[in-house]
């Protein structure tokens, strides 16, 4: 039976009392000094669902709350708890350097989105044709997008370790960013956000959080 793998840890945690995916139960697998939580992956669960998924977020969070931990994308899976400690082992270099980056820290992430044109902008000159006035109006959107992300990265960037930016695919109005913020600042982080909300007029920003670190688990995404 397949083994699903939810997080990376130091070796001295102990599983959640928490179930995992499919209600399996979690347990802590060790190998060179580190720890994977998995479980047994659900024969007859459908993947991808949306309660296998909060099944899981649930399992990487609860072993969060004592732990600092490279969350696993949901899904990944091992052939059994052979290759769990295998890949611990041969990848314990990288995990450690994981660790020590997320240490103490959670990801906060920043979503915001263009309020809706008003349809007071400038009046369009007769010479003007229909599609350079839209081109026109495109590129202030982009604009202010440019704006958006500017004012987030100013106003959290000092207050994280790190953080990247993304415009979400065909959303091109929209702006999110992940934030790896320490523990200690994680209030101060909030409300300088909800501070950034009422300073932006021309955007809705909300924050969320405090998330696993998936943004930060590896120098490009989670183990």
């Amino acid at each position: 039976m397949s083994v699903l793998v939810y997080a990376i840890c130091e070796s001295d945690a102990d599983a959640p009392l928490c179930r995992g995916v499919g209600g399996q139960p979690l347990r802590i697998v060790r190998d060179a000094g580190l720890a994977a939580l998995v479980s047994d992956a659900p024969a007859d669960v459908p993947g991808g669902g949306e309660q296998e998924l909060w099944e899981h977020e649930q399992a990487v969070e609860a072993l969060m709350a004592e732990h600092d931990v490279l969350p696993a994308r949901f899904g990944t899976s091992v052939s059994g708890e052979e290759e769990a400690r295998g890949l611990l082992s041969e990848r314990a270099a990288e995990f450690r350097r994981g660790l020590a980056r997320v240490a103490g820290s959670f990801e906060l992430a920043i979503r915001a989105s263009l309020a809706k044109p008003s349809g007071s902008g400038p009046a369009r000159s007769l010479a003007e044709s229909p599609g350079s006035s839209y081109m026109h109006a495109l590129k202030a959107r982009e604009d202010l997008a440019k704006e958006l992300d500017r004012r987030i990265a100013l106003a959290l960037g000092p207050l994280s370790r790190a953080s990247r930016s993304t415009r979400p695919r065909g959303a091109p109005e929209t702006v999110a960013s992940a934030h790896l913020v320490e523990r200690r600042r994680l209030g101060e982080f909030r409300d300088r956000a909800a501070q950034l909300a009422e300073e932006v007029d021309f955007a809705e920003v909300f924050c969320t959080g405090p998330w696993p670190p998936y943004s930060f688990s590896e120098d490009e995404g989670a183990p």
